[in-house]
């Protein structure tokens, strides 16, 4: 069976996947705007620093380590009424946003600054007490051999609703947006929040009891089970490379949204468009890189990801550096091939640990795993946040940016830097053991074979009917 065929196979029927997908579509566009540019560029309004920005990326990475203390919440609530509660919840947080805007210029920017944190942070810790109940879901709702393609329409579905979401956030902002503009984004995405949560509702419960034989225990019982989870080595290995790949790509989405636009000197709405244009590398790539793990495996994947994310690095260090490479087609050609990366990434390093994550230990490997990863994700913006701030403010105020890619010794740092602990990642990539995985080279193989024959083959069998 060729890749795509394999990619084209309809979908078994499942009566979950509808109503998953059409939360993640709402889930999207909540987050998208609660944590994405749009936050970002708001936050600046307001006079948020560099540090204060890096604490905004960091702050939902880092609190889904409270998962860890609810395990058994889990057990007793099951899966879906613990999503229902922590979505739910956080929603509400987004209103406490919308009067910020209304306070500029009456209130000091030091106090609208820290203000705009506090929801955030609240978000958060709702949104970290209840994820860890989703991919031990996800495991219990879809069988081995769903998970690769059901992670690649997921991908789609969350990327086109961001990509949508994007360009409705650029269009209202504009060039120069105002408080009703950036009020009105808190405003749909807790409409968003509270549709995702609807839709969450229809899917089916499944109780950790049923399926893991699972039951609540005590402190002493779950720090046993942790070092087991541990030393089982598949684990432990896919564990130990996502976090530190994870710290060399978590503060780049972020911190480039601040380049784009200020060293740059692009507008805040060509940002958003130009940040929308990830969710369109996802949209248009995410079934092949599905297609791909189910049928090479996770790792090879892997490898083509984080390879091509240094290469998209390597450009934004020529840019920082001050060549003039950061001209229109190039942006376009960079922020799509990191969707289409990011998409590779994503989908082959859940499947990864949904395989090889102790089956008899769900519910506590896969939050364990989730927190190690987000302590990585967290981290890394507020570490880079802080050296940023440090290397910017020294320079001269009121030096206006050069368009076509100025010098900035600042995100040189930040770009290699984030170079290099992706280096180790690649090194780490090689521990990774997985049952039936091909080589790299071996996929490139059969992937360059496979095409030109599926487009050849049928010109043929055309050419000879005709003879």
């Amino acid at each position: 069976m060729s890749i795509t065929e394999v990619a084209a196979e309809p979908a078994r029927v499942n009566p979950a996947v509808n109503w998953l997908l059409a939360f993640q579509a709402c889930n999207a566009c909540n987050f998208t705007i609660g944590l994405g540019a749009p936050l970002i560029v708001t936050a600046r309004h307001l006079g948020a620093s560099e540090e204060q920005i890096g604490l905004l990326n960091a702050l939902s990475p880092l609190m889904v380590g409270l998962q860890l203390l609810v395990t058994n919440w889990m057990v007793r609530l099951g899966y879906r009424r613990m999503m229902l509660m922590g979505w739910g919840t956080r929603s509400f947080m987004l209103l406490l946003i919308v009067p910020l805007p209304f306070l500029a210029g009456v209130l000091p920017q030091a106090f609208l600054s820290w203000a705009i944190i506090i929801p955030i942070f609240l978000f958060n810790v709702f949104r970290g007490l209840a994820s860890g109940a989703w991919l031990p879901w996800l495991k219990t709702l879809l069988p081995e051999g769903e998970r690769g393609r059901y992670l690649a329409r997921e991908q789609i579905t969350m990327n086109l609703s961001g990509f949508l979401t994007l360009i409705f956030c650029g269009a209202v902002l504009g060039r120069d947006p105002g408080a009703l503009q950036f009020s009105l984004l808190f405003v749909v995405a807790w409409l968003a929040g509270m549709a995702s949560v609807w839709f969450l509702r229809k899917a089916p419960e499944v109780m950790p009891g049923e399926t893991e034989g699972e039951c609540e225990r005590s402190l002493r019982e779950r720090l046993g089970a942790f070092s087991r989870i541990i030393r089982h080595r598949p684990f432990r290995a896919a564990t130990r490379f996502t976090t530190v790949h994870t710290i060399a790509v978590s503060a780049i989405p972020g911190f480039l949204v601040i380049y784009v636009a200020e060293d740059l000197d692009w507008t805040t709405g060509a940002v958003m468009k130009l940040q929308s244009l990830t969710t369109v590398g996802v949209a248009l790539t995410a079934i092949v890189w599905g297609a791909l793990c189910e049928r090479y495996g996770s790792r090879p994947v892997l490898r083509v990801a984080l390879t091509g994310q240094l290469a998209l690095l390597t450009f934004w260090i020529a840019s920082a550096s001050g060549l003039p490479v950061a001209t229109l087609p190039a942006l376009v050609i960079a922020f799509l091939c990191w969707g289409s990366l990011s998409a590779a990434q994503a989908i082959s390093q859940t499947r990864l640990i949904l395989d090889t994550s102790p089956p008899d230990d769900v519910t506590l490997s896969l939050p364990l795993y989730q927190v190690f990863v987000a302590l990585a994700g967290g981290g890394a913006p507020l570490v880079w946040g802080m050296v940023l701030n440090r290397l910017r403010h020294p320079v001269g105020e009121g030096i206006p940016p050069d368009p076509t890619g100025a010098f900035s010794f600042a995100f040189l740092v930040f770009f290699g830097g984030c170079m290099m602990i992706g280096l180790i990642g690649h090194a780490l990539l090689s521990s990774v053991r997985e049952r039936s995985a091909f080589s790299t080279g071996r996929m490139l193989l059969n992937v360059a074979w496979d095409w030109p024959t599926r487009v050849v083959s049928p010109m043929l069998v055309k050419r000879r009917g005709g003879e």
